[in-house]
């Protein structure tokens, strides 16, 4: 059985849900959302990772799930040049298309389910002097686009190099 969340992080979840729909159903986007698929995709190939759904630790899981609640978990990181330039120079982007947007939109509002995800996310807003309850959506559609630019970013990082088994 699911423990019951507090009432303000029940209406901080739906708000996170709402802004991830609305962010990823913007065109202006689009750019962002290439770069978070070609991280996905690349991720998901090795079953030691989250995204992949596989292994002997994710076996069943959503990988796009776990790909978003990577978003919210790591999206306090800063943000580094450096990764940017090479991410770009390699061409790290991959297409979108509505099938995978739709699936986007269902595994956010999975990813937001998860409480602890959901509790360190407003604890790392919190942190910057965000308040939760006052956030409006592109408040929060901010901070969802810089956690999907740190997935981006950290394609190569979290586990992703060598086989552990």
């Amino acid at each position: 059985m699911v423990p019951e969340i507090s009432p303000n992080l029940e209406s901080f979840r739906i708000k996170t849900a709402d802004a991830f729909t609305s962010l990823i159903d913007d065109p202006e986007n689009t750019p962002l959302l290439e770069k978070f698929r070609f991280t996905y995709e690349e991720r998901r190939k090795h079953p030691w990772l989250r995204e992949s759904g596989q292994g002997p630790l994710y076996q069943g899981l959503n990988g796009l799930t776990e790909a978003l609640r990577s978003v919210l978990f790591f999206h306090h990181q800063e943000s580094q040049d450096w990764l940017i330039r090479r991410n770009l120079e390699k061409g790290m982007q991959a297409e979108i298309d509505p099938t995978f947007l739709n699936g986007m939109k269902v595994s956010a509002n999975e990813a937001v389910l998860d409480e602890r995800i959901l509790q360190s996310f407003a604890r790392s807003l919190n942190r910057k002097n965000l308040r939760v309850d006052q956030l409006d959506t592109p408040e929060l559609q901010q901070e969802l686009r810089h956690g999907i630019s740190i997935y981006w970013e950290n394609t190569h990082a979290h586990g992703y190099s060598g086989d552990p088994w």
